[in-house]
């Protein structure tokens, strides 16, 4: 449940941390650290021109913080009605960057010893891709006094790593099952039992010689401008059809009070800048879709149509969940379009539930 996977994530998320400090403490003190190091800092202000990098930026913020995917919904669900989720949100988001620009700094301190022991460029060693991690990054370790330790910590570090990211998704798919499935929370251990041997045997594949085509084809495809879509359509729900003065009132509501600047500058985010920007790299990363290849090979033709029926099985359920919506309400009203987009009765904040006046303040809530 939430309860114990949130006490795991507190050494799933903290012992990454004191391996990247131990392996900064070494990677340092390498000679040709500085080579490495000088080429992170040094930006190639040509390749802003390209949107496949806007695109990729893009993609990584939802895949490093984690909105358009339930994730955030979902565990946020379990807080406190007055939880200020505006300073957690700015809080994560800044530590998200910090900690990238330090792993950066420690990755390619450690790259540029490479350079420096094989005598090449640093642009020469580095290998985009997973091969980064799993091929090259080991291969320096390996290089470096006392490698047994530090491959050790280096591959214990991923583990964790990946265990505090699935935390969340797992208990997104667990949480939606059982609130599609009311009768399944009293079978919860035999549910998330079941979720996971699915999901193992659905990974098995991954694991075959030909894994690696399977994930780069998934790396892809299964996350792909889909993200970028769910992105914009949920900041468009939020600040056009439901209201972003609505929005910010419920903030208020939880007593979350912001500076009249601070208000300013969400409302116009959510308004205008942000759809803008998503609607662009959305465009972007239409055309260059269906380009995907390993080690600068494209796959055949059959294979990028796979690529399009992975993405969208991504998306089937929009449309289908919406007619389904559509019919429902048919026969109740001829305001289908109107009546979608409105809150239902029930909708008001959860602690009004435990208050004598219930409906007369969930009532008032309602815009």
């Amino acid at each position: 449940g939430v309860k114990s996977s949130g006490k795991v994530v507190y050494f799933t998320s903290l012992f990454p941390y004191a391996v990247l400090v131990l392996l900064a403490c070494r990677g340092f003190t390498l000679p040709g650290a500085i080579d490495g190091i000088q080429y992170y800092l040094s930006p190639d202000w040509s390749r802003l021109t390209n949107p496949e990098v806007w695109v990729d930026a893009a993609t990584q913020v939802i895949f490093s913080l984690g909105p358009a995917c339930g994730c955030v919904i979902t565990l946020s669900s379990y807080n406190r009605f007055d939880r200020n989720c505006h300073k957690d949100a700015v809080l994560v988001a800044l530590s998200n960057s910090v900690t990238s620009l330090f792993s950066g700094l420690v990755v390619f301190s450690i790259l540029g010893f490479m350079a420096h022991v094989s005598e090449k460029d640093v642009k020469d060693v580095i290998s985009p891709g997973p091969g980064l991690a799993f091929i090259v990054y080991p291969e320096v370790v390996s290089r470096i006094p006392g490698s047994q330790l530090w491959a050790a910590l280096f591959f214990l570090m991923l583990i964790t790593l990946a265990l505090g990211s699935i935390f969340g998704a797992f208990e997104t798919v667990i949480t939606a099952l059982s609130d599609q499935w009311p009768a399944l929370r009293a079978f919860k251990p035999q549910v998330v039992l079941i979720t996971s041997f699915i999901m193992l045997v659905l990974g098995l594949p991954f694991c075959c010689n030909g894994g690696i085509h399977m994930f780069t084809l998934f790396n892809a495809s299964a996350p792909s401008w889909n993200l970028l879509l769910f992105a914009l359509l949920e900041v468009v729900l939020v600040s056009w059809v439901y209201g972003v003065d609505k929005f910010l009132d419920n903030l208020s509501e939880m007593d979350i009070n912001l500076p009249a600047p601070v208000k300013f500058y969400w409302k116009y985010s959510w308004k205008y800048t942000t759809p803008a920007i998503l609607g662009v790299l959305l465009v972007f990363s239409w055309y260059d879709f269906g380009h995907v290849g390993y080690n600068g090979v494209a796959y055949p033709f059959w294979v990028q149509i796979l690529g399009y029926m992975i993405t969208g099985c991504t998306l089937i359920a929009l449309p289908i969940v919406g007619g389904c919506e559509v019919v429902k309400r048919y026969p109740e009203t001829t305001e289908i379009f109107s009546s979608l987009i409105k809150p239902t009765h029930q909708w008001g904040p959860n602690h009004y539930q435990s208050c004598d006046n219930t409906e007369e303040k969930m009532q008032q809530s309602l815009p």
